[in-house]
């Protein structure tokens, strides 16, 4: 089975949002603050460290059990988004709860955060 190797801190669901035409494949405009350049990109090629939440392991267990978790949240959190969007309602206490949970992970899953601890 393969295994994600580009472990995204900031998901490319939510960077997807970002293009110029709201997907994935869209073009996204980000900004180098080492070259001091605007680039175009694409949510895939943002944001991401190989290998960022693997976890070390006994052996038969899972090393991308964080990886796998996050993207369900990230799944449901999309959804919710998407529901918002077309609605432009609230969501339930489900959908909301998707939102906590997302916005807690987008401010303690970055490589900063990692640094400060």
């Amino acid at each position: 089975m393969n295994k994600p190797r580009a472990h995204h801190y900031c998901p490319q669901s939510y960077l997807a949002g970002f293009t110029e035409d709201g997907t994935l494949e869209g073009r996204l405009w980000v900004y180098d603050r080492v070259k001091k350049e605007v680039r175009p990109s694409k949510p895939v090629n943002q944001a991401h460290q190989r290998d960022f939440y693997r976890a070390n392991v006994k052996d038969g267990e899972d090393p991308f059990i964080l990886e796998t978790e996050f993207s369900k949240i990230e799944g449901g959190t999309k959804s919710v988004i998407d529901h918002i969007h077309r609605t432009l309602t609230l969501p339930d206490m489900e959908g909301l709860g998707y939102l906590l949970s997302f916005t807690g992970l987008l401010a303690v899953r970055t490589p900063g955060f990692r640094q400060k601890i």
